[in-house]
């Protein structure tokens, strides 16, 4: 089977370095078409404990469409931020 070259050998597409991310990054066609959530912690010092920081991101013009600061944080919480 190997000399008349009838195994199937799976290939990986080669990628160049740092290249890989641009594929992960989505591609978005017009203003509110993509939008990325980011949750950061941030320390209170005075409470001694993290608050989270939800972001809301448009992707294609990186307008930042709101923000929310808590200690604790569930689906209802971003739905709000929109």
């Amino acid at each position: 089977m190997e000399e008349n070259k009838l195994l199937n050998h799976p290939t990986k597409p080669k990628l160049s370095k740092g290249l890989w991310v641009k594929e992960l990054v989505p591609k978005p066609l017009a203003h509110f078409s993509y939008l990325e959530f980011d949750i950061k912690y941030i320390y209170i010092k005075g409470k001694r404990k993290n608050a989270l920081l939800i972001t809301v991101i448009d992707v294609y013009s990186r307008w930042v469409l709101g923000q929310h600061i808590a200690w604790q944080v569930n689906k209802g919480d971003v739905g709000q931020i929109i």
